[in-house]
């Protein structure tokens, strides 16, 4: 046996960071109950795919800091399969005292010492799908070069529309063109707006070459060496991560040292840091962005979800009226129960709900135990475990109706109102709500108002409020300038309500984009090539999906076709467009829904199904199979019109002789095989005559 080499070091296990307190009150009051971490998000505590993230990168060993309801968090790991698990990671909790910033949890880091190598740094409502094997690579390898590297930031690349970028909290980056080193880090405040700022000229001494960056988001999560505990405890005038300790680190001559950003191209990472966000990364899981965490990984124990067409995510014990419809972008979880003539869009509904008769849900998220009864609309609003809506209430956008609380019947919740069951305290945050003719003779609740930003003029400044108030669910894109603004003006729900779009108009204005760049491509007769180059440069701007483009190019292809243009001419010169956007088989048969809907909804093109459908099969758009496999799932396909499912007949003809053809395909092609039999049994009886012959002889 070979000796020993004590000289040999055992490499430090990889060790993370995770601070689970936000340090605001944006989820208010539904962090009242439960600190943000552990809220459900796709019908899973966040911690959870923070967790799942971090032991993807095979991180050995993690160290939860919580101050705020830190018994909850402490319970729920210990609890968990993570700590049952005898595999990597291991997790510690520790509830820090007092703790008020980042930095007041960095420093009781720091102070106990529980380090020993680079660590990674992240909150603990990070969703992500990013391995970061390569990046501790790259971070290790620069600080070989560099000895005065202490952190590199990870960024992610974003067009400026990108519903993951967060108006007010974004930044703009100077970075080195060859080493990513970050320069210097502008925040970008919505009030007031800037238009230039300045830039030390002594930066710029060793960097030649340099990138300003406007489209990149912090997805916080940061490598960081042992010095950056170690500076919190000495400079205590640190309390945020980046707007005191990255732009006290590059604006310090003295203490010289250097950050590093890693920016992303292809993966995914963003924070929950707001209903609004918590809404864009919902809606990101639907559409798996973020896989392998999606609903249908089933990470939970007990789940038991199935993905289906239109993005619809139903756990298997789910039971759904036979009129009732999931529409798109859609979890239900177990056990929920969901009536007659009920619609659901865009939503999130939790484990055990029981949802009534006539219910319209559309981008909501109805948590764990929720009963709503007949004859409700929910829009854009938050409902927390136990929460009952009697029957006839129209929930407004907005709104976050907390744990067990009761509201209706027979009322309208009025826009962005906050009910909490908490009784009010000597701070008093809260209204009680004594009228019942407001909120129903059967309502429990409490109105809770964020007083807060209305105490400190210095720390909540008029861009603070904005930023606030953009971070809400239902608040949208600031369309008016700021300068002639006064804080009555930001304060005001009335005025407020002007400053911002519905998301709703964002995704007009993105079709209408969409159908322009569509129009002029018809108009100026583009060739395919372009034309798909520039809906692509949409599609990545808009951060829309390739069956955006397809339902819209569709029916703006069909509607050229009429008496001077017939079908044959417009398909095969514009059906090469459509194909640029489908890639798969499920793409076509989604593709062959949107040509149903559209000749359903046109008197002229009602009786041209068949014939559309057989043109972009002649020209290789369509395959047979899907054509066909399309004829019988729509059969039962329960959310079509009475008129769409009328014209499926008349297609009926195709269908009959796309089965007759393969059927003769099939035919021809065991002909063939027999023909070839036969030949080779000819030719093995001239060679058995041929040898016979040379054996006479």
């Amino acid at each position: 046996m070979a000796p020993k080499d004590n000289n040999v070091q055992e490499e430090e296990p990889l060790q993370a960071v995770i601070i689970t307190d936000s340090f605001n009150n944006r989820y208010k009051p539904l962090t009242l109950d439960r600190p943000r971490c552990l809220l459900p998000l796709g019908n899973m505590p966040i911690i959870d795919y923070t967790l799942e993230f971090l032991a993807a990168s095979q991180v050995q060993e993690i160290f939860i800091l919580s101050c705020y309801l830190s018994d909850m968090v402490r319970d729920y790991i210990k609890n968990s399969r993570w700590v049952k698990s005898t595999l990597p990671p291991k997790i510690h909790t520790i509830a820090t005292q007092e703790c008020y910033s980042v930095g007041d949890a960095l420093r009781e880091l720091d102070a106990k010492q529980l380090l020993r190598g680079d660590f990674i740094l992240v909150s603990g409502d990070v969703i992500s799908n990013v391995k970061l094997d390569a990046i501790l690579e790259e971070h290790k390898k620069r600080r070989e070069t560099d000895k005065n590297c202490i952190m590199t930031m990870v960024l992610k690349k974003a067009s400026p529309t990108h519903r993951l970028r967060a108006q007010g909290e974004e930044s703009l980056y100077i970075l080195d063109s060859k080493t990513n080193q970050c320069i210097h880090c502008e925040p970008l405040e919505l009030y007031p707006q800037k238009n230039k700022f300045k830039v030390d000229v002594d930066a710029f001494e060793n960097h030649p070459k340099v990138q300003i960056r406007n489209d990149l988001i912090d997805c916080q999560i940061d490598i960081c060496s042992l010095e950056v505990p170690a500076l919190f405890t000495e400079n205590f005038d640190y309390q945020d991560m980046r707007k005191d300790f990255v732009r006290g680190i590059l604006q310090s001559d003295i203490l010289g040292k250097t950050i590093y950003c890693h920016v992303l191209t292809d993966q995914y990472a963003a924070r929950a840091k707001s209903t609004k966000m918590y809404d864009a990364i919902s809606k990101d899981v639907i559409s798996r962005w973020t896989f392998p965490l999606t609903p249908d990984s089933n990470i939970q124990l007990g789940d038991n979800y199935r993905h289906s067409r239109n993005q619809i995510y139903k756990d298997q014990s789910v039971i759904l009226a036979r009129s009732a419809k999931l529409v798109e972008k859609v979890i239900v979880g177990a056990n929920t129960e969901i009536g007659e003539n009920s619609r659901i869009s865009n939503s999130t509904i939790g484990h055990n709900c029981k949802i009534g008769d006539n219910v319209v849900i559309e981008n909501s998220y109805i948590w764990d135990n929720v009963v709503i009864e007949s004859n409700c609309n929910i829009y854009k609003s938050f409902i927390a475990d136990n929460a009952h809506i009697w029957e006839n209430v129209n929930v407004k956008k907005g709104c976050m109706i907390s744990y067990n609380v009761e509201v209706g019947p027979n009322v309208d919740v009025d826009e962005f109102t906050k009910l909490t069951l908490h009784e009010p305290d000597n701070d008093t945050d809260y209204t009680e709500i004594s009228n019942y003719q407001k909120l129903g003779e059967k309502s429990k609740a409490y109105l809770w108002e964020d007083k807060s930003s209305e105490d400190d003029d210095d720390e909540y400044d008029k861009n603070e409020k904005l930023t606030i108030a953009m971070s809400y669910l239902g608040r949208e894109n600031v369309v008016q300038e700021y300068d002639d603004l006064d804080d009555s003006d930001v304060s005001s729900s009335s005025d407020e309500d002007e400053l911002f779009l519905d998301d709703e108009a964002i995704q007009q204005k993105n079709n209408r984009e969409i159908i322009a760049t569509l129009e002029r491509a018809f108009a100026e007769n583009h060739s395919i090539e372009n034309a798909a180059l520039e809906l692509n440069t949409l599609k990545m701007a808009c951060n829309i999906q390739f069956r955006d483009l397809r339902v819209l190019a569709i029916p703006a292809v069909l509607s050229r076709i009429d008496a001077d243009n017939p079908a044959q001419k417009i398909i095969e010169r514009w059906g090469p467009l459509i194909a640029k956007f489908i890639h798969s088989d499920e793409d076509q048969v989604d593709a062959i829904y949107s040509i149903q809907k559209f000749c359903a909804k046109s008197e002229y093109h009602s009786k041209m199904l068949a014939v559309i459908l057989k043109i972009f099969y002649d020209i290789d758009v369509l395959d047979e199979d899907n054509i066909i496999q399309w004829y019988g799932k729509s059969a039962t396909e329960e959310s079509l019109t009475e008129k769409e499912r009328a014209i499926r007949t008349t297609a009926l003809p195709l269908i009959q002789w796309l089965q007759s053809a393969e059927e003769e395909s099939e035919s021809d092609e065991d002909d063939e095989d027999d023909e070839d039999e036969e030949e080779s049994e000819e030719e093995d009886d001239d060679d058995s005559e041929e040898e016979s012959e040379e054996s006479d002889e």
